[in-house]
């Protein structure tokens, strides 16, 4: 590419862009019934990113498959 990027860097997975909005020092104090609702909502958002990951894998694999 003519920016420097090389493909592979810019269609790279980098996880690490996604963070907890809860910071770690906060869950000393707060009761456990937060602290599981807070889990649920973590969990809910991490399944919803992976399903959205899985759908996007299988079109980008579908236009590979087209290009060839």
């Amino acid at each position: 590419m003519s920016n420097g990027v090389h493909l592979h860097e810019a269609l790279a997975f980098n996880p690490d862009w996604v963070k907890d909005p809860v910071p770690p020092w906060i869950r000393n104090f707060l009761d456990k019934t937060v602290l599981r609702e807070l889990a649920i909502v973590q969990l809910e958002y991490q399944k919803n990113l992976l399903d959205l990951q899985s759908k996007t894998t299988e079109r980008a694999l579908g236009v590979l498959r087209q290009s060839k």
